[in-house]
């Protein structure tokens, strides 16, 4: 599930990805009328949005770091320090996450949430509080919820991936050169060349009909 600026999920199904009627399977704008969601932002959006909502607020110091940067990294960064502004914060994230997460478990039965995308790592801590949550709200099934690793780049490396599995899958489905189409059958038919081409200006051989 991407979770940087919006929530975004694909679903592997028996390790094939589920695209639905519409393309659309995995759009998460069912998050704007979830209880405590409220839209399909994701972690990074949202915390920049609770960092000035806690800035209009008074609540945070002058001296504090989310004075200087509103940004996610900061959040994680300050509440590991101690701030108990973006400790606050980092709560209020988990359990929106978590929500999400029971959203997704009881609609698909889901047995994994991959947080992806390059807010995963440095959002940990949100990711520890809405495992937390889910362990005690005890909505059945309770999916394992992990952070990915591949960082930023997680949609370029599953759309190398895809391509490359889908070339191994059906090479000759991809036209070469302009080609038109051919299966095996196809190109079982394609006449041989002929045994005794003739040499062309060139200094190449070619077929004797490609001089018609």
């Amino acid at each position: 599930m991407l979770s940087g600026e919006r929530f975004g999920s694909g679903l592997v199904v028996d390790g094939v990805l589920l695209r639905g009627a519409h393309g659309g399977a995995g759009e998460m704008r069912v998050l704007d009328i979830v209880q405590g969601v409220g839209s399909s932002d994701g972690i990074g959006a949202t915390a920049r949005t609770l960092v000035a909502e806690a800035v209009a607020a008074g609540e945070v110091r002058p001296g504090s770091p989310l004075a200087v940067d509103a940004g996610a990294s900061a959040v994680f960064r300050a509440a590991q320090d101690g701030d108990t502004v973006a400790l606050a914060i980092v709560d209020r994230l988990g359990d929106r996450l978590a929500r999400v997460c029971v959203l997704l478990a009881s609609l698909l039965d889901i047995d994994r949430v991959v947080v992806a995308g390059a807010i995963a790592q440095p959002a940990v801590a949100v990711i520890d509080r809405a495992r937390a949550l889910l362990d005690g709200w005890h909505f059945d099934p309770v999916p394992d919820l992990v952070a990915s690793t591949l960082g930023g780049d997680v949609v370029v490396i599953g759309a190398v991936a895809h391509a490359v599995d889908a070339v191994r899958a059906d090479p000759l489905s991809f036209p070469l050169g302009g080609t038109d189409r051919l299966s095996v059958d196809d190109r079982a038919a394609v006449p041989a060349p002929d045994p005794s081409p003739r040499s062309t200006r060139a200094g190449r051989t070619a077929h004797p009909a490609a001089s018609r």
